[in-house]
């Protein structure tokens, strides 16, 4: 959290221990996360998704070039500032990815945005940071839908259905169809790819035409 310097990315200050308690001194974002927001309003509009999602994938591009993956994106992670920055918290189970260990090994996160190789790390033995860019897609549906897909479901009873082979990656589902655009859809079609080495990286993401194609604030 120290090292991590970026405009979309909470600043950490430090940390103190005060009467055998430790505290965590970091950026205060009066916006709240983006679950606070939508649990007030309701769905965002595509606009506001493309935007928060643009912005969080600028966080995440810098992370993956500090061989950093967070492993833990979605709403409740996050934060507006009262200004409309986006930015990118919890750090409490980001990983480093070392020189010579491409793959983290380990099982963790939260199992609806979790992505298929994680929630097989034992059976297919490891993940790298393409992980971020399928819970990207997931936040992206919970942002226009409420929740993310299968949420409905006991989450170890989700996580076995996607460790299935027959298991393909989820869609928008709930609503009016008509009221998001092709674009959007092709977006999470590019993102959600079951096989995470035919998933773009976060800066091949962010040249994708979902945010080309409309005005989204500065650049």
């Amino acid at each position: 959290m120290k090292e991590s310097r970026h405009d979309n990315i909470v600043r950490y200050y430090g940390s103190y221990i005060r009467k055998e308690k430790l505290w965590i001194c970091m950026e205060f974002c009066s916006g709240g996360s983006l679950q606070d927001i939508y649990h007030a309003t309701g769905e965002l509009e595509e606009k506001q998704i493309a935007y928060t999602v643009r912005e969080t994938l600028r966080g995440i591009n810098y992370l993956h070039s500090q061989r950093t993956v967070h492993r833990d994106i979605k709403g409740a992670n996050i934060l507006l500032t009262t200004s409309g920055q986006v930015k990118l918290a919890d750090y409490g189970i980001a990983a480093r990815l070392s020189d010579t260990i491409q793959k983290r090994m380990s099982f963790i996160g939260t199992p609806y945005w979790m992505a298929p190789e994680v929630a097989s790390v034992e059976r297919k033995g490891g993940y790298g940071s393409a992980c971020d860019i399928w819970s990207v897609g997931i936040t992206a549906i919970e942002l226009a839908e409420l929740q993310p897909p299968f949420f409905d479901l006991q989450p170890m009873t989700a996580l076995i259905n996607m460790t299935k082979r027959v298991y393909q990656p989820p869609k928008l589902s709930k609503g009016d169809l008509m009221r998001w655009s092709v674009v959007f859809k092709d977006f999470l079609k590019y993102i959600l790819v079951k096989k995470a080495d035919k998933r773009p990286t976060a800066a091949d993401a962010l040249n994708h035409r979902f945010f080309s194609g409309q005005a989204l604030g500065p650049e």
